[in-house]
């Protein structure tokens, strides 16, 4: 057994939280208004709550869930990993969060919180607490993002069937691309455009070519290192690209999506997968 830990470690240590995203069919997600009583009261957040020493996260989360909802889930996979310090806080919480995509039950207000479900592209109006804001673009961004080398390749992805994808690409492509992405709820992300895209599509800035533009909500970093990860985070990108597969980026949080490495894993860290073909 190690030494115990002095007074000052124990203070500074995280406060350990799990939280569930549950998203029903419709794209709809349900949060909750802490109630009177509690720090932030009138502040929405994903439900969960503190998690006990030595319990695993999906156990912390299951019991949560049975305790505030009166719900079990039955399909949890890891969406980010945040920590956060509030101004008035002696130390950062730590939200280890799951999007909950079935569960057994209905949700019901079992703490006297408010529920609501909410769409998905509507969160950022949301008078959300500041440590879920990572979480509402891991949700609002699909998992998987493609780069696209010109327009007939984008043309090509966008005629086989596959899930909801995000593309990458250097000039905008013409209307009848956009509309399909419109359509199929796909979403197009420019890379270091020289002007401004149309409002509603988002911008990849790469940090090795130059000073970084101001960020936008849903602007993100292309980046290939963790020192470039943290640099990219600490100039308010909201989520990070590699295309290279790294086991070194620690927890950002921040949503981030790499290429598969030689042994066809995402690294512990990923939210998603960057689909980058070699040579490009």
């Amino acid at each position: 057994m190690g030494p115990c830990p002095a007074p000052a470690d124990v203070a500074s240590a995280p406060l350990e939280v799990v939280a569930g995203a549950l998203v029903r069919a419709d794209g709809r997600v349900l949060i909750a208004e802490r109630p009177a009583g509690k720090a932030r009261a009138g502040r929405w957040e994903f439900p969960g709550g503190k998690r006990l020493p030595s319990e695993a996260p999906l156990a912390a989360l299951a019991r949560e869930l049975d305790e505030e909802l009166g719900i079990t889930p039955l399909a949890a996979e890891r969406l980010l990993v945040v920590s956060h310090l509030y101004p008035e806080a002696a130390r950062p919480v730590r939200i280890d969060c799951f999007r909950v995509l079935a569960w057994r039950g209905t949700p019901a207000s079992l703490d006297g919180q408010r529920l609501a479900w909410c769409d998905i592209a509507r969160l950022p109006q949301v008078r959300l607490l500041e440590a879920d804001r990572p979480i509402v673009t891991a949700l609002a961004l699909p998992r998987s993002f493609r780069y696209v080398a010109d327009t007939d390749a984008l043309a090509h992805s966008l005629a086989r069937s596959s899930p909801r994808c995000a593309y990458l690409s250097r000039a905008m492509p013409p209307r009848s691309l956009q509309e399909q992405l419109l359509a199929r709820g796909d979403a197009l992300f420019l890379l270091d455009p020289a002007t401004a895209p149309p409002p509603g599509l988002g911008v990849v800035y790469s940090l090795r070519e130059g000073p970084l533009p101001a960020f936008s909500t849903m602007t993100g970093a292309l980046v290939g290192d963790a020192a470039a990860a943290r640099a990219a985070r600490a100039a308010g990108a909201a989520f990070l690209l590699c295309s290279a597969c790294a086991e070194d980026f620690g927890e950002l949080s921040l949503p981030l999506y790499c290429a598969r490495g030689a042994s066809g894993a995402l690294c512990e860290a990923a939210t998603g997968e960057l689909i980058w073909p070699a040579g490009t």
